[in-house]
C-alpha cells in the first residue's frame, strides 16, 4: 500500500535573542499556521511578540498566503485580538473533551507587488486590474498602498 502525502508545508523558524516563532505554510490549502510563539520572560510585554508575528506575516505575503490560523491559550486572547486576529469565544472542544486553547484566524491584506513585480506602483489603474483579473481576482479587493 502507497501513501502519499497532499498536504505541501514547510516549516519556518523566526528567531531573534528575545523569542521564537514556529510556524508552518500549507501551500495546498493555501494558509499558515503559527505553531508556536515563545517569548522569553524578560522580554514579555516589550511589543517583541508583535514583531515576530509581523515578520511571518511578510513571509506569508512573499508565499501568496493570505490567511493565518492560530490556537490561542485563554491568557493570550487579548494579544492576538489586538494584533488582528479574530479568535473563537469558546475554546474548543476535540471528541467531547474542552481543550485549553481557542482557534483564531487572521485574514492578510494582499501585497499584489510580492507576487506581480516592484513596479506595480507604477502602473495605472487599468494596467492594475489587468494583472488582478489574470490571477483571478479584482482590483475592488486589493489595497494597492
Amino acid at each position: 500500500m502507497n501513501f502519499v502525502s497532499s498536504v505541501q508545508t514547510e516549516t519556518i523558524v523566526i528567531k531573534n535573542d528575545r523569542g521564537t516563532l514556529y510556524g508552518s505554510f500549507y501551500f495546498k490549502d493555501n494558509f499558515a499556521k503559527i505553531n508556536s510563539l515563545e517569548i522569553k520572560k524578560n522580554s514579555q510585554k516589550k511589543g517583541y511578540d508583535s514583531e515576530l508575528v509581523a515578520l511571518f506575516e511578510k513571509k506569508c505575503n512573499e508565499h501568496a498566503i493570505f490567511q493565518i490560523k492560530i490556537d490561542a491559550y485563554k491568557k493570550s486572547l487579548g494579544f492576538w485580538r489586538k494584533i488582528g486576529f479574530d479568535v473563537h469565544d469558546s475554546p474548543q472542544v476535540i471528541d467531547g473533551h474542552t481543550q485549553d486553547f481557542y482557534n483564531g484566524t487572521k485574514v492578510l491584506g494582499l501585497d499584489i507587488s510580492a507576487i506581480i513585480s516592484p513596479e506595480i506602483d507604477s502602473m495605472s489603474p487599468s494596467d492594475k486590474a489587468a494583472e488582478m483579473s489574470k490571477l483571478g481576482g479584482t482590483s475592488a479587493n486589493i489595497d494597492f498602498k
